[in-house]
């Protein structure tokens, strides 16, 4: 009869380990956030930073965005532009998430180009002044 246990108990678990579903594959366009202890391997340890990846479609929308800033904003500056693009999505989608109530800065080096892996850098949450 113990024998009989066993080989339940090893079914059951088969069954059960079968019905895990795989983690579903990102939508497109959809940004990935992942909290961060640090700006790079060798700076001290700082609170609210987050590793936001732009996926290709993302960061082509936000490209379209940098070269609209730069015409009416930044007179011309598409890096300032794209920096500022950057931080503004970053900040809707952390704010979305719940991670950050007040705004985002940019404080990794990042450049939209051509990638078509898409984009990550790191973003600190800076807390509301009023």
């Amino acid at each position: 009869m113990r024998k009989v246990d066993l080989v339940l108990a090893a079914a059951v678990l088969a069954a059960g380990c079968a019905t895990v579903l795989p983690a579903p594959a990102p939508v497109p366009g959809e940004a990935r956030i992942v909290p961060a202890e640090r700006r790079g391997w060798n700076a001290p340890v700082e609170p609210n930073l987050y590793r936001v990846e732009f996926d290709a479609v993302r960061v082509r929308e936000i490209a379209r965005e940098a070269a609209r800033l730069s015409r009416h904003r930044f007179e011309g500056d598409l890096p300032a532009a794209e920096v500022a693009a950057m931080e503004l999505d970053a900040e809707r989608e952390l704010r979305a998430r719940g991670k950050c109530d007040g705004g985002a800065r940019l404080v990794s080096p990042a450049s939209l180009g051509d990638s078509p892996a898409g984009v990550s850098a790191i973003f600190k949450c800076i807390p509301p002044v009023f």
